[in-house]
């Protein structure tokens, strides 16, 4: 075996992995399974949903902003709102982009991270403006 399984005073599993060149210890719960910062759909969801945030809120602060304040309910209907937005997008984009095994999959991994980010930070908020459940800044 090219692992020792080792389990700390948290109810964690410490790995030393014997396999690699330099010695590395991996932390992590036993039924998880590890994030790779080396793998491209990460990168390419990082890079799309931080795009997307960028110019979701450029395009917002040229329409006159957005504040959140207001009352309790709508600070709550705004939230409700915002999450099945959230979640419309994360699961019909998924259902319909194919895991990234190309370029092409890469940019539309890119892209559904974009337009969530994009969504966050511009639709959503103009959305709750034109409900009057916010204001511009």
């Amino acid at each position: 075996m090219t692992e020792d399984r080792i389990p700390d005073s948290n109810g964690l599993f410490v790995y030393f992995d014997k396999r690699s060149s330099k010695d590395y210890i991996t932390v992590f719960y036993p039924d998880e399974e590890l994030i790779d910062p080396f793998k491209v759909s990460s990168l390419m969801r990082t890079c799309g949903a931080l795009f997307g945030f960028s110019a979701g809120a450029l395009w917002l602060s040229a329409r006159g902003g957005f504040s959140a304040r207001g009352s309790w309910w709508q600070r709550i209907a705004r939230f409700l709102i915002g999450m099945v937005g959230v979640a419309i997008l994360w699961i019909g984009l998924g259902a319909i982009i194919p895991e990234p095994e190309n370029v092409l999959g890469y940019s539309l991994y890119y892209t559904w991270y974009a337009v969530i980010g994009f969504w966050l930070s511009a639709l959503a908020p103009a959305i709750f403006i034109r409900l009057n459940l916010a204001q511009t800044k």
